[in-house]
């Protein structure tokens, strides 16, 4: 079986109408990805509910992306970091194949609130739950 895919279409400023293919991560990957995610946090002081260890993504749904935010900033950068590994640009030419984001100068995201929608998206492609009230847009 195939990683669950998604394309997310930005609704906002300069990025309205981009569209990014999101790819889920591998099972491995993202049992460590949500291993030491909970690792971190606890290190962090926040509270995690019993068991968490074994939960994995599920338990970060949980927990929500705002609880990364008592995480020390190199921990955050790096986790972050690889969640945006999941993205990649899709030219409006559609005989282009999807591209890696490029980030700083030339980034194809102009925006922040794209990048937070992204990473909600990114987040409910793997968990099922949106840790937002609104659901970013997405095909």
């Amino acid at each position: 079986m195939t990683r669950k895919t998604t394309v997310f279409t930005a609704d906002c400023g300069r990025d309205a109408g981009k569209q990014f293919l999101l790819t889920e991560m591998p099972a491995d990957a993202a049992e460590w990805w949500a291993i030491r995610a909970g690792r971190a946090l606890a290190v962090a002081g926040v509270e995690l509910p019993t068991d968490w260890e074994n939960a994995g993504m599920a338990q970060m749904a949980i927990l929500g992306l705002a609880a990364l935010a008592n995480l020390p900033e190199l921990t955050l950068r790096a986790l972050l970091d690889e969640m945006f590994a999941c993205v990649k640009f899709k030219p409006a030419n559609s005989k282009i194949p999807p591209q890696d984001l490029i980030e700083g100068e030339g980034s194809q995201i102009e925006e922040v609130k794209t990048r937070w929608q992204l990473r909600q998206a990114l987040y409910y492609l793997h968990t099922g739950f949106s840790p937002a009230v609104d659901t970013p847009t997405s095909e």
